[in-house]
């Protein structure tokens, strides 16, 4: 399952997910990996323990994220699959009317006639 949703993750969803956000851990390996090479064996182990816990975390946090894109991703196909023969008709048709505009360019005549709707779609008078 984990295979699948991989790609599905956004980056953006990585950064407000988690009590422990990605670029402070990073922040944190690169403190860790500055220290001063000459340390006692008690000052190693307490560091690799440290660093095992946080690693720890990051791991969840990242499980997390993962596995609510996934269900995200569930969600949308269900909703997909229940919509009508009308509904995809209806999105094909708003598509086809929300072409992209160059600034300075006038809209298609259809679409400047047209009401907007509180969807976002158009509705001629």
């Amino acid at each position: 399952m984990a295979g699948n949703c991989a790609a599905a993750v956004p980056a953006a969803d990585t950064a407000g997910a988690a009590p422990m956000e990605v670029p402070e851990f990073m922040q944190v390996m690169e403190a860790l990996a500055e220290a001063p090479r000459k340390e006692s064996l008690m000052e190693s182990i307490k560091r690799l323990k440290d660093q095992q816990a946080m690693m720890k975390i990051a791991k969840k946090n990242l499980q997390k994220v993962l596995k609510n894109a996934c269900k995200r991703k569930q969600r949308l196909k269900q909703r997909a699959r229940q919509l009508t023969d009308l509904d995809l008709l209806e999105v094909l048709n708003m598509r086809k009317d929300c072409t992209p505009m160059v600034p300075g360019e006038e809209p298609p005549a259809a679409a400047a006639a047209g009401v907007v709707n509180a969807v976002g779609g158009r509705m001629t008078e």
